[in-house]
Order: C-alpha cells, then structure tokens, then sequence
C-alpha cells in the first residue's frame, strides 16, 4: 500500500466513527425523551409523577441549572448538549415541582440530574 491509499483509509475511518457519535447524539437529543429514567428515579424515591414537561417561558426564568450561552472559536457543532425537564410530583397529596438537568455529549453517557422541588 502506499501512502496516500493508507491516509485514504484513515479518513474514511475517521469520518465513519464522527458520523456513528453524530448519530447517536442526534438520537438522544432529538428523539429520546428520558421519560422512562425519570419515572424510575422519583417512583424509587417514593413521588407519585403528575406530569413531566419542557421548560418554556418564565419556567426557563425560574431554572436552577442556569447556564450561559457560550460561543466557541472553531466550533462546528455542538458538543455537549443540555435538555431540561419540569416534573410535578406528589407526595403525601402535596404537589412539588421538580427540576431534571439532561447532559448529553458525544463520547460518554447521557447524564441526569434531579433538583427536587420544595
């Protein structure tokens, strides 16, 4: 083989291995919804869910999780992405509202955390 058949060989892949993480991040932000995972989480610790919902208007205003939108040099996509989630639970018929952060990047697994409502 000679050298441009072998950088050949790497390029392709390289690009195979970008596009299977592309494919994956594009799942778990776009299409998974994580309801499962945190139906899991509250029922183990004893919340009976009433609805699980995306932030939207002053909900976003209220997020403890707040982050600043950060404009990287160089930055093609996106490389963690961040999904937020109000859960209303109840307990002993008392209504809480709860936070989920949803952290996902390319290379680990998703992560989620929980803030649970007073």
């Amino acid at each position: 083989m000679e050298t441009n058949e072998i950088i050949v060989i790497l390029g392709l892949v390289l690009m195979t291995i970008l596009f299977v993480f592309s494919i994956k991040m594009g799942f778990e932000h776009l299409i998974k919804n994580y309801k499962k995972e945190i139906e899991y989480y509250f029922r183990n610790i004893g919340h009976s869910i009433v609805d699980i919902k995306k932030t939207v208007g002053k909900e976003k205003i209220k997020n403890p999780y707040k982050r600043d939108f950060q404009i990287r040099p160089f930055m093609i996509s996106p490389l963690v992405i961040y999904k937020y989630r109000v859960v209303l639970t109840e307990v002993n018929g008392i209504k809480k509202k709860n936070w989920v952060e949803i952290k996902i990047c390319y290379l680990l697994k998703p992560k989620i955390k929980f803030e649970l409502g007073k």
